[in-house]
């Protein structure tokens, strides 16, 4: 199944150089949910260079820098009509560490796996 196309991109610069994007699309098989995910830019590098996931817990900087982005996304969202917003683990600390600041409900589905959701 192919997933669906983004319903928003949210990115943050300096200068000319971009730091990190979030994008938020329709959940495939939820009404009204919204999934979440963003890429940190000198991480996907790493990630592309080593050829896997980067092991270190994501840094303060990185996460004052996300949660913005995340917000915009949720705010947004909410005004395209969604009343949730879910991501899921990629990156050591990210998820819960924005699960934490968003104050959003950590859930784990059918299968074991821990996700978030906000409710917007």
């Amino acid at each position: 199944m192919a997933w669906p196309a983004p319903t928003g991109t949210i990115a943050a610069r300096e200068g000319e150089s971009l730091l990190a994007w979030v994008v938020f699309f329709a959940h495939p098989n939820e009404q009204g949910v919204a999934i979440l995910q963003w890429i940190m830019v000198e991480r996907e590098r790493e990630r592309i260079a080593q050829g896997h996931n980067t092991e270190h817990p994501g840094t303060r900087a990185e996460l004052q820098m996300l949660e913005p982005l995340a917000r915009e996304a949720a705010k947004q969202a909410h005004e395209a009509g969604y009343t949730q917003l879910e991501w899921f683990p990629a990156e050591p600390g990210f998820a819960e560490d924005l699960a934490s600041l968003l104050q959003a409900q950590a859930l784990d589905d059918d299968d074991g796996y821990r996700y978030y959701r906000l409710d917007l």
